[in-house]
């Protein structure tokens, strides 16, 4: 029976006579190496309730207030920057009501424009060229939180 070559890890992995096939960029991340390679940022989400890994490296909580239930001894952090959390105000107004994400957004960015703030995303984002970055947050909506706006201001 004829079995195909090898296939180059990056490019897929036979099986079958089928070919699974993953991104180079996804196989680097994977290895630790993406960011080296490709010049990006390696920068993701998490919340506060899910297990730590030693995948998430450099691990921010970003919120003001410090998560319900979890002793401090019991979350692995490596920073809590509560300058990047929204305003008291602006998280009673928004209360995790998704009609008002938008509008969440718009001020939340404002908010994030004051050179304090700038200075921390700055660090966080050459943080993130380096090594990974995990950003803890304890909203319970995974799709409107601060940490969404956060991650995607980061990135740009």
């Amino acid at each position: 029976m004829f079995r195909p070559p090898p296939v180059d890890f990056i490019y897929g992995i036979a099986s079958n006579w089928h070919f699974n096939c993953y991104s180079i960029e996804s196989v680097l991340n994977e290895l630790g190496i993406g960011n080296l390679v490709t010049g990006g940022i390696l920068l993701q989400i998490k919340r506060a309730y899910e297990p730590s890994s030693n995948k998430d490296g450099f691990r921010v909580l970003i919120d003001r207030l410090w998560p319900r239930g979890i002793k401090k001894e019991k979350l692995p952090l490596d920073a809590w920057m509560k300058e990047l959390a929204p305003s008291s105000r602006l998280r009673k107004e928004f209360g995790h009501d998704p009609n008002l994400w938008s509008d969440f957004q718009k001020k939340y960015e404002k908010e994030l424009r004051s050179p304090e703030a700038k200075e921390r995303i700055r660090h966080l984002a050459n943080k993130a060229k380096r090594g990974r970055v995990t950003l803890v947050y304890s909203a319970r909506d995974e799709a409107h939180n601060d940490a969404v706006v956060l991650l995607k201001i980061i990135k740009r």
